[in-house]
């Protein structure tokens, strides 16, 4: 079980750097363990900032975005809403191929869920 998260540790650690350009050009490979890797990063990153709301609410600060407390995400969410911010910020002139995935999403629910 620790060589497997190990493993798993490692694969993620070589998806922190992952594109909006690069997830684009994996999800349409057929092989479905990159596919589900990349999943695995986008709820990771989604994760991580239900976590950093959790503790910026409990320490008094603003948090990052509000969802509302009745409304449950999933992956399938999540990945519109990359789909949906790589759209605007092409219609706005301000895509960046290199710009994170994790913060792609970040971007998009500040916008979807504004405080």
């Amino acid at each position: 079980i620790m060589v497997l998260g190990l493993l798993l540790s490692g694969n993620a650690y070589a998806l922190t750097n992952k594109t909006f350009l690069q997830y684009k050009k994996s999800t349409k490979l057929e092989q479905k363990e990159v596919k589900d890797m990349l999943n695995a990063y986008v709820l990771g990153a989604a994760n991580s900032y239900l976590a950093a709301n959790a503790k910026l609410q409990l320490k008094g600060e603003n948090k990052l975005y509000c969802q509302p407390g009745d409304l449950s995400l999933n992956l399938d969410n999540f990945l519109v809403f990359i789909e949906e911010q790589l759209i605007i910020e092409k219609k706005n002139n301000t895509y960046i191929a290199e710009m994170p995935l994790a913060l792609t999403l970040l971007k998009r629910l500040i916008k979807v869920f504004p405080c």
